[in-house]
């Protein structure tokens, strides 16, 4: 069973990025947002009177320019360096767990930022690239975005 999801990883990097962090994104908002909290919101992210260079620009920012400096900060150079501190037997996994836990606690919410962390970082440990991991990356924030954006009534999800 290990080796099939191995070699669909190496050979399938894009839509396990894709399925893996659209479904959950959506399970979680379903399942757990607006089950548990119906009418509970934190706050508006993106109040409406936004007019559409606003809205393009903090879409540029949030979905294309933040996943891709994360990325390359994170798993890409960070990733390398803890990497070369643990060079043994299991020492990527070791690697795997440092920078996700770094990346979820520089987030606002690091309980929900560390499970799809652990989907990047494994991503990016199966397919030896960070590749897989942008897209992922971008893809849960335009997730986050559609529902921030002002035609969202929803300001936790």
């Amino acid at each position: 069973m290990i080796n099939w999801l191995n070699e669909k990883t190496k050979k399938y990097p894009y839509k396990m990025a894709i399925f893996g962090a659209l479904v959950p994104y959506w399970v979680w908002h379903v399942f757990f947002v607006e089950v548990t909290f119906p009418n509970y919101k934190v706050y508006d992210a993106a109040p409406l009177g936004y007019d559409l260079y606003t809205i393009s620009m903090i879409f540029f920012l949030r979905v294309l320019l933040a996943p891709l400096v994360e990325e390359l900060i994170w798993r890409k150079f960070l990733w390398w360096l803890t990497s070369s501190i643990f060079r043994f037997k299991g020492g990527g996994v070791i690697t795997l767990f440092v920078i996700t836990l770094g990346f979820a606690y520089t987030h606002d919410s690091p309980h929900i930022i560390f499970p799809i962390g652990l989907f990047f970082g494994y991503l990016r440990l199966k397919t030896g690239s960070i590749k897989p991991s942008i897209v992922a990356h971008m893809l849960w924030n335009l997730s986050v975005w559609i529902r921030w954006t002002p035609w969202s009534n929803c300001g936790f999800c």
